[in-house]
């Protein structure tokens, strides 16, 4: 799949597409709307939606994906996963200095970890794959390359869950994830197919860092 396929821009924005501090929203800006009436990918349903920003926003994400994906063939049980949780606090840092929102560890990492906990048959679907990483020959390749995808989905699905809360106006004090389980899972399934596309770019990245 080309670059224009994937689910997200590769675009990279200018540093004028940075989101002023909401705290001190100017007159006239955008009001919040419920996070079910956007679309993330378009920013439809926000009034004055910074398509730039959202562009950004996006890069950012499929980043953290490689990342992530990356981590998942560490062979080393447990490791991965703790891993890329810490890789999803970097990018959830990173996407509310963009926003302009303020940010903090002990409660992005509550929520990361309660929107994976709501999707439990995801997170053990992860650690079985693990254990299959000490299988030896094809069991130990299979459960690498399983862990990988599904870290990466994971992550996708983070990073379009939080854009879109930002994208409407949220705050990590308001985000709520037991009200967006649903629409997690949905961009869960997305991001399988999304890791899946990007194996190409995680393998060669692998292979400049070994």
């Amino acid at each position: 799949m080309t670059s224009t396929d994937m689910p997200y821009s590769t675009a990279t924005a200018s540093p004028t597409g940075a989101r002023p501090d909401p705290t001190a929203a100017p007159a006239g800006a955008a009001t919040a709307v419920d996070d079910d009436t956007v679309d993330p990918d378009t920013a439809e349903g926000i009034d004055g939606a910074d398509t730039v920003t959202l562009i950004e926003a996006n890069s950012t994400i499929k980043n953290y994906v490689i990342a992530s994906m990356a981590l998942g063939l560490v062979p080393v049980p447990v490791f991965d996963i703790v891993a890329v949780v810490a890789t999803q606090l970097k990018m959830i840092h990173s996407l509310t200095r963009l926003y302009g929102i303020r940010f903090s560890e002990n409660v992005a990492k509550s929520l990361i970890l309660s929107l994976i906990g709501g999707v439990l048959p995801v997170t053990l679907g992860a650690g079985f794959a693990s254990v299959l990483k000490f299988v030896p020959g094809l069991g130990s390749f299979a459960g690498g390359a399983s862990v990988s995808i599904l870290s990466g989905a994971l992550t996708y699905a983070v990073g379009r869950i939080f854009v879109q809360h930002f994208e409407s106006g949220g705050t990590l004090l308001d985000f709520d994830p037991s009200k967006v389980r649903d629409r997690f899972r949905a961009e869960f399934r997305k991001g399988q197919t999304a890791a899946q596309d990007l194996e190409d770019e995680v393998e060669a990245a692998a292979a400049t860092q070994a």
